[in-house]
């Protein structure tokens, strides 16, 4: 299915728990993806693809489940489920992910980008080395990919370095290959067109991560001792 036909996909949302609700908006409007919330549960026949929780697909009439039996109905209870559906939609794929690959740029904070068969989505910093191995487990969770691979910039302070080894002990412990790239120019290098996200506003350290996890080649890290 190519990108102007998934454009005209017609998705609904009836999620009825507030808090995930809130939670598939959040996740959504960072991506090109076009969806109503149905008046009234008998409007849900007129969509291609129907997104419900549990307790939304009890409210739901079984004649109603029977008339979108040609659609596609995803059902959803957590944040996991969430991230992997609206991939799905915006990539028109069923078959799971198979590339997901993880640049990292080591500073005063870890700056990150992610991109899932190539496309770009999340990028962001974090303070710690424990949420983003917590990010790290709970993308491979939700995406299920053939292959999951982080590649790291080679820092340059001794400090740096030490969190680098934290980082590939954790990283290679969570199912990920692991890779040491060369990072030089990585921060001015120009942002090639990707698709994804949208409006991402980027910074230095985030461009740098971007360009790392488009890099090809580095030296794989099988297993990362703990020399601190």
């Amino acid at each position: 299915m190519d990108s102007n036909t998934r454009r005209f996909v017609r998705t609904c949302v009836f999620i009825y728990n507030p808090r995930l609700l809130k939670k598939f908006k959040d996740i959504a409007e960072k991506f090109p993806l076009e969806y109503s919330v149905p008046d009234t549960l008998s409007n849900i026949v007129d969509y291609d693809v129907i997104i419900l929780d549990e307790e939304a697909y009890r409210l739901i009439d079984n004649d109603i489940l029977c008339l979108s039996k040609n659609r596609k109905i995803y059902r959803v209870d957590d944040e996991e489920d969430l991230i992997r559906v609206i991939l799905r939609i915006i990539t028109g794929s069923e078959t799971g992910m198979h590339y997901l690959a993880v640049g990292v740029d080591l500073g005063s904070k870890i700056a990150y980008a992610v991109l899932a068969d190539n496309m770009l989505i999340g990028a962001g910093t974090v303070l710690s080395p424990e949420e983003f191995l917590a990010m790290l487990i709970k993308l491979k969770r939700a995406l299920k990919p053939l292959r999951a691979v982080i590649k790291v910039g080679l820092p340059g302070s001794d400090t740096l370095y030490q969190l680098l080894l934290k980082l590939l002990k954790q990283a290679t412990q969570s199912g990920y290959e692991v890779y040491v790239i060369d990072e030089s120019r990585t921060t001015s290098k120009p942002l090639p067109h990707f698709k994804g996200l949208r409006n991402i506003r980027t910074t230095k350290d985030i461009n740098a991560a971007i360009n790392i996890a488009l890099r090809s080649g580095g030296v794989r890290i099988h297993y990362a001792g703990d020399h601190a």
